[in-house]
C-alpha cells in the first residue's frame, strides 16, 4: 500500500466489508467510498462478496486498495440464499471476526444491500459505519427484531458503532423492523450520489425513448412495466420503451414482448458497461419498483437532466419531486402512470421544465461534493479521534 502524509490522515488502516453485485447502486457506492477514504487514510482494504470480479480487482488495484473476495474467507464461493437475517449471523460473526483481527483496521465500513447482512462484524471492539441501502422487510418482524436485539446484547455492541441509511424511509423502516431504539444520533440518512454534475444537454423536441435501468427481477415490478408500456403506445405508437439491465426475469420478458409482436417498440437489452449513450438519448426515465430505498438510476437521470415517472414507494419520492421534477404515482395505477409518460412525450416544453428542475435538485442536493461534504462530517462527529481533521 501507498504511505501518505500524516499530517492529512490520521486514520492507519480503514476495512469496506462491501456486498455488491456486477451492476447497480451497492457497486457504484463501493467506489465511492474507496474515493473517500484513499485520500484520508493509509491503508484501505476491500473484503467484497463477488467471487470473480475483474472489473472491481483492477479499480482496486488503480486506486491502491487490497481487494479480497469473500470466497477466501469461506474457502469456496459464498453461501446464498434467503432467508439470510438472522440465521448465519453465527458463523458470519466467527469469520469476520478472525480476518478483522488478523487485518487490525482502526475503522469498519460494511455496506451492504441485504438487510442484517455482515452483522457480524460487530463486537470487534472497532469503531464502526453500517451503511444499508435497502430497508428491512416487515415478514417476521418480531423475531427479526428479538435476534438482533439478542446478537447485539451477546456481542457487547460497542459505542462506536453507528448506522447510516440512504432515504428517511428506510431509516423509519429499520427503525421499526429491527426495534433496536437507539438514539437517533447513532442513525443518520445520507443520500446517495450517481456521479459527477452534467453540463445541460439538449434532449430533441420530438424524444420519444422512455427508459429503465436496474435488474430485471420481481421487486422492479418489470411486468406492470410492459403493462404500462402497451397503455402509452396506443395513444403514442412512435414511443419506444427500453430496460437495461441483466436479471432472472429477463428471457421471459423478451418472450413476453416478442409473442405480443411488441419487440421493436420494447426493448430489454440485458446488461450494458456503457449505460451513458441510454441517458444520452431518453427523453422520460420510469421506475415502476415495488421496493426502491432510493432509486440511483433516478439519481442518474436527474444529473442528465431527464424528467422521471415513478412509483409512491420506498424513498422514491424523496428524490422525485411531484409535479416538479417528474410525477410520482400510486402503486399499481397502472393508467394514472401511463397518462403522466404520454403527458411528458407530448410536451417538450413539460420534459424541459422538470429536466431542468431535476438536474438543479440533484446538484443542490445529490452531487457528490454534497455527499462527500456530508460523510466528512459524519466522521467528524462520530469518530473525531480518527478523523480529527479534514482533508478538504
Amino acid at each position: 500500500m501507498a504511505g501518505h502524509s500524516s499530517q492529512e490522515r490520521t486514520t492507519s488502516t480503514v476495512l469496506i466489508i462491501g456486498e455488491f453485485s456486477a451492476v447497480g447502486g451497492t457497486r457504484t457506492y463501493i467506489e465511492h467510498l474507496i474515493s473517500f477514504y484513499q485520500k484520508r487514510v493509509q491503508t484501505l482494504v476491500l473484503l467484497g462478496t463477488t467471487d470473480s470480479d475483474e472489473t472491481m480487482a483492477k479499480y482496486a488495484e488503480l486506486h491502491d486498495v487490497t481487494y479480497i473476495p469473500l470466497s477466501e474467507l469461506y474457502g469456496h464461493p459464498e453461501p446464498g440464499g434467503a432467508p439470510y437475517f438472522p440465521f448465519k449471523l453465527r458463523s458470519e460473526r466467527e469469520l469476520l471476526q478472525k480476518f478483522i483481527e488478523s487485518i487490525n483496521p482502526d475503522v469498519v465500513v460494511a455496506s451492504v444491500g441485504t438487510p442484517g447482512k455482515f452483522l457480524g462484524h460487530m463486537g470487534s471492539g472497532r469503531p464502526s459505519i453500517y451503511i444499508l441501502h435497502t430497508y428491512p422487510g416487515t415478514r417476521g418482524k418480531g423475531r427479526f427484531a428479538t435476534a438482533l436485539r439478542g446478537f447485539a446484547i451477546f456481542s457487547r455492541l460497542p459505542r462506536g458503532i453507528r448506522f447510516i441509511t440512504v432515504s428517511n424511509f428506510s431509516k423509519d423502516r429499520m427503525d421499526r423492523v429491527w426495534g433496536l431504539g437507539f438514539p437517533k444520533n447513532r442513525v443518520r440518512v445520507l443520500y446517495n450520489t450517481a456521479g459527477p454534475i452534467l453540463s445541460r444537454s439538449i434532449k430533441p423536441a420530438s424524444g420519444e425513448i422512455v427508459l429503465t435501468l436496474g435488474h430485471v427481477a420481481s421487486f422492479k415490478n418489470p411486468e406492470s412495466w410492459i403493462s404500462i408500456a402497451r397503455k402509452v403506445l396506443a395513444q403514442r405508437p412512435d414511443a419506444k420503451f427500453i430496460w437495461v439491465g441483466p436479471g432472472p426475469l429477463l428471457n421471459h420478458c423478451q418472450e413476453q414482448v416478442a409473442a405480443a409482436g411488441l419487440g421493436g417498440k420494447i426493448l430489454f437489452v440485458g446488461g450494458s458497461s456503457d449505460v451513458w449513450q441510454y441517458y444520452q438519448e431518453a427523453s422520460v426515465y420510469v421506475q415502476t419498483s415495488l421496493v426502491e430505498s432510493l432509486g440511483i438510476s433516478v439519481l442518474d437521470s436527474m444529473r442528465h437532466g431527464i424528467p422521471s415517472v415513478v412509483n409512491n414507494i420506498g424513498g422514491l419520492p424523496e428524490v422525485v419531486i411531484d409535479k416538479r421534477t417528474g410525477f410520482v404515482e400510486s402503486v399499481n395505477d397502472e393508467h394514472a402512470f401511463a397518462a403522466r409518460i404520454v403527458s411528458l412525450l407530448e410536451s417538450a416544453v413539460l420534459r424541459e421544465a422538470m429536466g431542468e428542475a431535476a438536474r438543479d435538485l440533484y446538484a443542490a442536493k445529490f452531487s457528490p461534493t454534497s455527499w462527500e461534504k456530508s460523510f466528512d462530517n459524519l466522521h467528524k462527529s462520530w469518530l473525531q479521534r480518527w478523523f480529527a481533521r479534514s482533508t478538504q
